[in-house]
């Protein structure tokens, strides 16, 4: 099946849905066209843009595990185990961090309501003023 929702396409051949994004560049205007991969999960530009970003040049390296670590760790019940208790140590390391983004992000952001109806609130003081 296929849905056309705006510039976002969904195709759900399988149990996964594949999306695919449409969107034009900020700089040049031209369009980029980026679908979802769910067997290797990353993303796949299909057109006016290309993947700078590559796994063995990243600096975080620690987070991105490659396509031999997942299979060893998928097809390996101790491999996994030991993985999973990184990630434990890793979550319980960084939580601290994560909450003060948090913290960070609600109060630049809150509620969106309140946000959206204080923007609504100032766009109509401006309108009056200007008319």
């Amino acid at each position: 099946t296929e849905q056309i929702v705006g510039s976002v396409r969904c195709v759900q051949e399988t149990a996964t849905r594949i999306w695919e994004f449409k969107m034009n560049c900020h700089n040049c205007g031209n369009l980029i066209i980026v679908k979802t991969d769910p067997e290797n999960t990353e993303f796949v530009y299909q057109e006016g843009a290309y993947k700078i970003l590559k796994t063995e040049e990243a600096t975080d390296v620690e987070f991105i595990r490659d396509k031999d670590e997942i299979k060893r760790v998928r097809e390996n019940p101790f491999a996994k185990l030991e993985n999973q208790k990184i990630d434990i140590e890793k979550a319980n390391e960084e939580k601290p961090r994560l909450q003060e983004i948090k913290l960070i992000q609600e109060e630049n952001y809150g509620n969106p309501y309140d946000m959206n109806a204080m923007l609504r609130k100032k766009f109509r003081e401006e309108k009056k003023v200007l008319q």
